[in-house]
């Protein structure tokens, strides 16, 4: 019957006599495949996300801005004014040092970093202990008024300065002026499309599908997070006490984050065990909706539907 099939179809019988052998081997394929497919998931359960090589991370230098962003994911509109400590800081990069062999990038950012006003110290910590990649990122709102001493540690510590770029008028001549003549890399991270503009409201319930969520995530293992010796693979659990505290008499209120939730970099032996972490969903993941829409920029009016749907 197979052979008259293939006949059907213009094959020749020694044609169909070599494909009706081969018919066995192929079986066997599929089943190989199929073992293969279920090992994947398998794993797939184990580690949402692929395990990084290199740790690269996030450091808020103060949780307030001068910009306020309708929706910003760091809750900065209604966050209160904090700066970092830098002996806090400076012991969190020490330990991260010895954990990474110095092989480690980080993003110095907030809120706005340039509010900080020992800033330029800041830079000397982060040179002090990493020898990669290490980035200011900042609205831009301030750099054109800061002082040559500003632009010389930048130089002195090559620290690279990227500007998130918002519908907003900044000194650009000035900005691009000063890099110029203290030889500093400038690039600019593009914010001004209405694509930027993400809404990603937040489910209290706490309802979601952890794995499902952390799998499908732009954010998770990306946008690593560090505040006093905690790691994690977002800034949300760690930064979900300004929601609570901002709205602290709603009814609506995250949960406290957990040892499950981040790493300690104090109670881990090794780098592995970090980058290790990071790539598992955390139960935290349960509040993620990532129905992301799409709309235009525009300056918080603090309401709580900007992070949440409500009734």
């Amino acid at each position: 019957m197979q052979c008259t099939l293939l006949y059907e179809y213009g094959y020749k019988e020694s044609h169909c006599k070599i494909l009706l052998k081969k018919i066995p081997l192929l079986k066997r394929l599929i089943r190989e495949l199929r073992k293969i497919k279920t090992t994947i998931k398998c794993k797939i359960s184990k580690t949402a996300k692929p395990k990084r090589k290199m740790l690269f991370f996030d450091v808020h230098i103060c949780d307030h801005c001068n910009l306020n962003c309708k929706g910003c994911s760091n809750f900065c509109p209604i966050a209160e004014k904090r700066f970092v400590d830098l002996d806090i800081l400076e012991r969190d990069f020490k330990r991260l040092s010895e954990l990474t062999d110095r092989k480690c990038e980080l993003n110095l950012m907030g809120g706005e970093p340039l509010l900080h006003p020992d800033i330029i110290k800041i830079f000397d910590i982060a040179r002090k202990y990493f020898d990669c990649n290490i980035q200011l990122v900042t609205n831009g709102i301030l750099l054109a008024d800061q002082p040559n001493e500003f632009w010389q540690i930048c130089r002195k510590n090559t620290i690279k300065i990227v500007i998130s770029v918002y519908p907003i008028k900044i000194n650009e001549e000035k900005i691009i002026a000063q890099a110029r003549k203290y030889d500093i890399i400038l690039t600019a991270l593009d914010r001004t499309s209405a694509f930027s503009w993400i809404k990603h409201p937040l489910d209290l319930s706490g309802s979601q599908n952890i794995e499902k969520a952390y799998r499908k995530c732009e954010w998770g293992n990306v946008c690593i997070y560090l505040e006093d010796g905690k790691l994690d693979p977002c800034g949300f659990p760690l930064l979900a006490k300004h929601f609570n505290k901002y709205f602290d008499k709603s009814k609506y209120k995250f949960a406290e984050s957990t040892e499950e939730d981040y790493v300690d970099i104090f109670k881990v032996n090794s780098l592995d065990e970090i980058l290790e972490k990071l790539a598992n969903p955390i139960p935290y993941c349960r509040y993620c909706t990532l129905n992301f829409s799409h709309s235009k920029w525009e300056v918080s009016k603090k309401t709580i539907d900007e992070w949440v749907n409500v009734e």
